[in-house]
């Protein structure tokens, strides 16, 4: 079992881990293939549809879509993003996550884990102290003040009966479980080729026209030229790129293939340290690439490796004494499914 993305909010904002769901992070660069995720509305938020109980305690369809958001998900969007039968299997996934939560947050309270009202604000403050777009944050989660207080409250306890009554029950990791794990899947140790490159981007849009796109890349071609008489790239970076990098001259910094939009790609992987592309034209416009270094394929070691394994096995033997911990207190537990097999976020908003 994994406990969702809710809380992947709470270890991000104020590192309240209480599980072991963990994602590798990207900061989005200029060009990649996919845009900054928008800013969601949380109308279906208003339409308080009960799709789970927890003896007396209901889980609502507000609950799911935030979840799903915290996943990257669009809730509004989510069942046609998948098939049907993916889409089923991750939906469930979430209201067993949110089940077990319910769960372990009632044996807490029963046990005396709930923090004061004191400590909750005295965490929540900690967080707004050290994160500047915490309001945004919460809007975009669709999370008011009271909502997240709830929340962190709810966690606080969770984190405590974890590492109190679980975390003692897990089986430890042996450098010998570390060795047969690395051996058993030397695949997902491999480093990719990467490269770094800079960049200067003059945009175009879907709505310029032919002229307008011949005079950018006109421009284009100037800077270019003087690139290539010598210039110093990073400052015409910073004199004429349109994009966000310019600040640090233009600068990427590292990535790998699937980063970047495909013209991009082809181009920056295609150079030499040292040299300058041509003009690339992409969807965002026209770019010339500086590329920096480059960096061949090729299988980390154990010692590279070993911290990120015995976190992995650590994880997962958290999560195996959870679920072993979890048996009795779910067969005793009154536990509903209260919608329907095809019921998501988005349907039971329209149905309003």
């Amino acid at each position: 079992m994994k406990f969702s993305a809710v809380l992947c909010l709470i270890m991000f904002l104020s590192s309240i881990t209480i599980t072991v769901y963990s994602e590798e992070s990207n900061s989005p660069k200029p060009a990649t293939k996919e845009p900054a995720p928008k800013t969601q509305k949380s109308s279906e938020e208003a339409v308080e549809i009960a799709i789970a109980q927890v003896n007396d305690h209901k889980i609502y369809m507000s609950d799911l879509a935030r979840e799903m958001r915290m996943m990257g998900v669009d809730p509004r969007n989510a069942a046609n993003n998948m098939n049907k039968e993916s889409f089923i299997k991750f939906r469930d996934q979430l209201i067993e996550s949110l089940i077990n939560q319910e769960l372990m947050y009632e044996e807490g309270k029963k046990i005396g884990f709930e923090p004061k009202d004191a400590e909750v604000n005295a965490e929540i403050a900690k967080v707004k102290a050290s994160t500047p777009n915490y309001n945004q944050i919460l809007r975009m989660q669709g999370l008011t003040e009271e909502k997240f207080a709830v929340l962190v409250k709810r966690f606080m306890t969770m984190k405590k009966l974890r590492d109190e009554k679980i975390q003692p029950l897990a089986k430890p990791v042996t450098d010998d479980d570390i060795k047969k794990y690395y051996e058993e899947n030397k695949e997902k140790y491999v480093q990719k080729e990467s490269v770094r490159a800079s960049h200067i981007l003059l945009k175009t849009s879907a709505n310029s026209t032919e002229q307008e796109k011949a005079e950018i890349r006109k421009k284009m071609e100037s800077i270019l030229q003087e690139a290539r008489n010598g210039a110093n790239f990073a400052e015409l970076a910073k004199k004429y790129s349109q994009c966000p990098s310019a600040q640090q001259g233009g600068d990427l910094q590292y990535f790998t293939r699937g980063r970047m939009v495909q013209p991009f790609e082809d181009a920056a992987f295609a150079l030499k340290p040292g040299e300058i592309s041509d003009i690339v034209e992409t969807e965002f416009g026209y770019h010339i690439i500086l590329l920096q270094d480059k960096k061949p394929g090729r299988q980390l070691n154990l010692d590279e490796v070993k911290d990120s394994i015995k976190e992995v096995l650590s994880d997962k033997a958290l999560n195996d004494a959870l679920e072993e911990w979890l048996k009795p207190i779910r067969e005793k537990a009154s536990i509903k499914i209260l919608l329907k097999s095809d019921t998501t976020p988005q349907t039971e908003t329209k149905k309003q």
